[in-house]
Protein backbone atom coordinates (compact mmCIF):
# COMPACT_ATOMS: atom_id res chain seq x y z
CA UNK A 1 0.00 0.00 0.00
CA UNK A 2 1.27 3.82 -1.21
CA UNK A 3 1.78 6.21 1.94
CA UNK A 4 2.17 8.96 -0.80
CA UNK A 5 -0.50 10.41 -2.95
CA UNK A 6 0.14 13.41 -5.53
CA UNK A 7 -2.34 15.60 -7.35
CA UNK A 8 -2.08 17.96 -10.53
CA UNK A 9 -2.88 21.65 -10.32
CA UNK A 10 -2.13 25.04 -12.01
CA UNK A 11 -1.46 28.22 -10.18
CA UNK A 12 -4.67 30.20 -10.45
CA UNK A 13 -4.39 33.86 -11.16
CA UNK A 14 -6.19 35.02 -7.42
CA UNK A 15 -3.22 32.66 -5.79
CA UNK A 16 -0.57 34.68 -6.59
CA UNK A 17 0.97 38.32 -5.28
CA UNK A 18 1.54 41.34 -7.75
CA UNK A 19 4.76 39.79 -8.84
CA UNK A 20 2.94 36.88 -10.16
CA UNK A 21 4.19 34.40 -8.01
CA UNK A 22 1.94 32.46 -6.24
CA UNK A 23 1.78 33.60 -2.49
CA UNK A 24 3.28 31.28 0.19
CA UNK A 25 -0.23 31.43 2.04
CA UNK A 26 -1.70 29.74 -1.01
CA UNK A 27 1.17 27.00 -1.28
CA UNK A 28 -0.24 25.41 2.31
CA UNK A 29 -4.14 25.71 0.99
CA UNK A 30 -2.23 23.55 -1.66
CA UNK A 31 -0.34 21.07 0.61
CA UNK A 32 -3.87 20.97 3.15
CA UNK A 33 -6.01 20.13 0.00
CA UNK A 34 -3.96 17.50 -0.90
CA UNK A 35 -4.32 15.48 2.31
CA UNK A 36 -7.95 16.36 2.61
CA UNK A 37 -7.82 14.83 -1.18
CA UNK A 38 -5.71 11.45 0.27
CA UNK A 39 -7.75 10.95 2.80
CA UNK A 40 -11.61 10.72 0.94
CA UNK A 41 -9.44 8.03 -1.88
CA UNK A 42 -8.84 6.39 1.61
CA UNK A 43 -12.39 6.15 2.71
CA UNK A 44 -11.36 8.16 5.79
CA UNK A 45 -12.25 11.57 4.80
CA UNK A 46 -14.97 13.78 6.19
CA UNK A 47 -17.77 11.18 6.13
CA UNK A 48 -15.53 9.08 8.05
CA UNK A 49 -14.37 11.69 10.37
CA UNK A 50 -18.34 13.45 11.13
CA UNK A 51 -19.94 9.94 11.85
CA UNK A 52 -17.09 8.94 14.53
CA UNK A 53 -16.85 12.39 16.07
CA UNK A 54 -13.09 13.08 15.47
CA UNK A 55 -11.03 15.63 13.79
CA UNK A 56 -7.41 15.95 12.51
CA UNK A 57 -5.51 19.28 14.30
CA UNK A 58 -2.14 20.68 13.12
CA UNK A 59 0.12 20.75 15.92
CA UNK A 60 3.65 21.68 14.16
CA UNK A 61 4.54 22.92 10.54
CA UNK A 62 7.55 23.83 9.26
CA UNK A 63 8.22 24.84 5.86
CA UNK A 64 11.24 25.38 3.12
CA UNK A 65 10.15 27.47 0.84
CA UNK A 66 13.00 27.29 -2.71
CA UNK A 67 11.18 28.52 -5.21
CA UNK A 68 7.76 30.28 -6.22
CA UNK A 69 5.99 29.32 -9.42
CA UNK A 70 4.02 31.89 -11.67
CA UNK A 71 0.43 32.35 -12.50
CA UNK A 72 -0.61 29.36 -14.56
CA UNK A 73 2.53 27.47 -14.08
CA UNK A 74 1.67 23.40 -13.56
CA UNK A 75 2.67 21.92 -10.19
CA UNK A 76 2.33 18.66 -8.45
CA UNK A 77 1.41 18.29 -4.97
CA UNK A 78 2.86 15.44 -3.00
CA UNK A 79 1.99 14.67 0.36
CA UNK A 80 3.00 11.07 2.50
CA UNK A 81 2.04 9.67 5.53
CA UNK A 82 5.38 9.46 8.09
CA UNK A 83 4.15 8.10 11.09
CA UNK A 84 1.32 7.20 13.15
CA UNK A 85 2.19 6.72 16.61
CA UNK A 86 0.59 7.18 20.52
CA UNK A 87 -0.54 10.82 19.97
CA UNK A 88 0.66 12.10 16.93
CA UNK A 89 1.27 11.58 13.41
CA UNK A 90 3.80 12.98 10.99
CA UNK A 91 2.95 14.08 7.20
CA UNK A 92 5.45 15.46 4.48
CA UNK A 93 4.21 18.03 1.91
CA UNK A 94 5.99 18.83 -1.11
CA UNK A 95 5.32 21.19 -4.16
CA UNK A 96 7.19 20.48 -7.53
CA UNK A 97 7.25 22.36 -11.30
CA UNK A 98 6.33 20.94 -14.22
CA UNK A 99 9.90 19.85 -14.48
CA UNK A 100 9.99 17.52 -11.07
CA UNK A 101 11.91 19.91 -9.76
CA UNK A 102 11.16 20.55 -5.82
CA UNK A 103 9.91 24.04 -4.81
CA UNK A 104 8.73 23.67 -1.29
CA UNK A 105 9.28 21.18 1.49
CA UNK A 106 7.06 20.86 4.54
CA UNK A 107 7.63 18.50 7.39
CA UNK A 108 4.10 18.64 9.87
CA UNK A 109 3.21 16.78 13.30
CA UNK A 110 -0.98 16.33 13.69
CA UNK A 111 -3.15 15.14 16.12
CA UNK A 112 -6.42 13.76 16.04
CA UNK A 113 -8.93 14.88 18.66
CA UNK A 114 -12.65 13.37 19.91
CA UNK A 115 -14.90 16.17 19.04
CA UNK A 116 -17.01 15.31 22.23
CA UNK A 117 -14.51 15.86 24.89
CA UNK A 118 -11.94 18.10 22.94
CA UNK A 119 -9.36 15.43 24.48
CA UNK A 120 -6.62 13.78 21.81
CA UNK A 121 -7.14 10.26 20.87
CA UNK A 122 -4.61 7.52 21.05
CA UNK A 123 -4.16 6.65 16.94
CA UNK A 124 -3.88 2.90 17.32
CA UNK A 125 -7.34 3.03 18.70
CA UNK A 126 -8.43 3.95 15.27
CA UNK A 127 -8.36 1.03 13.30
CA UNK A 128 -9.11 3.42 10.31
CA UNK A 129 -5.52 5.21 10.62
CA UNK A 130 -3.82 1.62 8.99
CA UNK A 131 -5.43 2.59 5.69
CA UNK A 132 -2.57 5.38 4.91
CA UNK A 133 -0.08 2.53 4.86
CA UNK A 134 2.00 3.64 7.55
CA UNK A 135 4.52 0.49 8.54
CA UNK A 136 7.00 1.52 12.01
CA UNK A 137 6.51 3.99 14.18
CA UNK A 138 9.38 6.40 14.59
CA UNK A 139 8.83 9.79 14.13
CA UNK A 140 11.13 10.88 10.95
CA UNK A 141 11.11 14.51 11.77
CA UNK A 142 12.45 16.99 14.68
CA UNK A 143 11.31 20.26 15.27
CA UNK A 144 13.25 23.04 16.36
CA UNK A 145 12.10 25.06 19.34
CA UNK A 146 10.81 28.26 18.74
CA UNK A 147 12.09 31.00 21.55
CA UNK A 148 9.69 33.40 23.38
CA UNK A 149 9.62 36.97 22.35
CA UNK A 150 11.54 39.11 24.61
CA UNK A 151 10.71 42.57 23.89
CA UNK A 152 7.64 43.17 21.23
CA UNK A 153 8.15 45.80 18.56
CA UNK A 154 4.95 45.34 16.86
CA UNK A 155 1.10 44.62 17.53
CA UNK A 156 -1.73 44.58 15.02
CA UNK A 157 -5.33 43.12 15.73
CA UNK A 158 -7.51 41.26 14.04
CA UNK A 159 -11.05 39.82 14.23
CA UNK A 160 -12.04 36.14 12.99
CA UNK A 161 -15.01 36.10 10.19
CA UNK A 162 -16.78 33.62 8.88
CA UNK A 163 -14.30 33.08 6.31
CA UNK A 164 -11.53 32.18 8.66
CA UNK A 165 -13.40 29.40 9.60
CA UNK A 166 -13.04 25.72 8.03
CA UNK A 167 -15.24 23.16 8.20
CA UNK A 168 -13.39 21.50 11.71
CA UNK A 169 -15.71 24.79 13.32
CA UNK A 170 -12.13 26.35 14.15
CA UNK A 171 -9.91 29.04 12.68
CA UNK A 172 -7.87 27.29 9.43
CA UNK A 173 -4.26 26.88 10.32
CA UNK A 174 -3.44 28.33 7.02
CA UNK A 175 -4.63 32.02 8.25
CA UNK A 176 -2.40 32.15 11.00
CA UNK A 177 0.12 32.21 8.83
CA UNK A 178 -1.71 35.31 6.66
CA UNK A 179 -2.44 37.14 9.79
CA UNK A 180 1.72 36.69 11.01
CA UNK A 181 2.29 37.79 7.69
CA UNK A 182 1.10 41.52 8.51
CA UNK A 183 4.07 43.29 9.79
CA UNK A 184 6.22 42.49 6.31
CA UNK A 185 2.91 42.25 4.19
CA UNK A 186 4.60 45.56 1.86
CA UNK A 187 8.14 44.16 1.80
CA UNK A 188 6.42 40.57 0.29
CA UNK A 189 4.48 42.92 -2.20
CA UNK A 190 7.01 44.80 -3.54
CA UNK A 191 8.69 41.09 -4.30
CA UNK A 192 10.49 40.00 -1.06
CA UNK A 193 10.05 36.29 -0.06
CA UNK A 194 9.65 33.51 2.59
CA UNK A 195 12.20 31.48 2.60
CA UNK A 196 11.42 29.34 6.11
CA UNK A 197 8.14 28.99 8.32
CA UNK A 198 7.80 27.06 11.64
CA UNK A 199 4.11 27.33 13.17
CA UNK A 200 3.49 25.83 16.80
CA UNK A 201 0.13 25.67 17.49
CA UNK A 202 -0.97 25.53 21.29
CA UNK A 203 -4.73 26.43 20.92
CA UNK A 204 -7.53 26.93 18.68
CA UNK A 205 -9.47 30.43 18.04
CA UNK A 206 -13.00 30.89 17.11
CA UNK A 207 -15.65 32.94 15.18
CA UNK A 208 -16.21 35.96 16.78
CA UNK A 209 -12.80 35.97 18.78
CA UNK A 210 -10.74 39.26 18.59
CA UNK A 211 -6.89 38.20 18.40
CA UNK A 212 -3.63 39.88 18.40
CA UNK A 213 -0.60 39.92 16.31
CA UNK A 214 2.59 40.76 18.47
CA UNK A 215 6.38 40.47 17.81
CA UNK A 216 9.84 41.60 16.16
CA UNK A 217 11.88 41.76 13.59
CA UNK A 218 15.37 41.23 13.54
CA UNK A 219 17.97 42.44 11.27
CA UNK A 220 18.90 39.28 10.23
CA UNK A 221 15.10 38.74 8.37
CA UNK A 222 13.33 36.61 10.90
CA UNK A 223 10.29 37.84 11.69
CA UNK A 224 9.11 36.02 15.11
CA UNK A 225 5.16 36.43 16.01
CA UNK A 226 2.73 35.23 18.48
CA UNK A 227 -1.03 35.45 17.84
CA UNK A 228 -2.93 35.39 21.15
CA UNK A 229 -6.38 36.04 22.42
CA UNK A 230 -6.05 37.93 26.05
CA UNK A 231 -2.95 36.45 27.43
CA UNK A 232 -3.25 33.14 25.77
CA UNK A 233 -0.83 32.02 23.18
CA UNK A 234 -2.86 30.67 20.01
CA UNK A 235 0.01 30.02 17.82
CA UNK A 236 3.94 30.71 17.60
CA UNK A 237 5.27 31.77 14.70
CA UNK A 238 8.99 31.65 13.17
CA UNK A 239 9.23 33.33 9.10
CA UNK A 240 12.75 34.08 7.51
CA UNK A 241 12.45 36.14 4.82
CA UNK A 242 15.06 35.57 1.62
Amino acid sequence: MRTDYTTERRVACYDCLGNHLISPVRILDYFQQSSHEQSEVLGVGQDFLISSELSWVLIKYHVDFFSYPACDDNVTVLTEAKSVKGFFSQRRFALFNAGGEILADAKTQWAMLDRKTGEMVRLEQISENDKYGVTGNAFPYRFKKIKKIDDVTFTDSVKVLIGDIDFNGHVNHVNYFDWALSPVATRLAKGEQVKTLDIYFKQQAFLGDVLTIRGVMTRDNTLRADIVRDDEIICENLIVLA
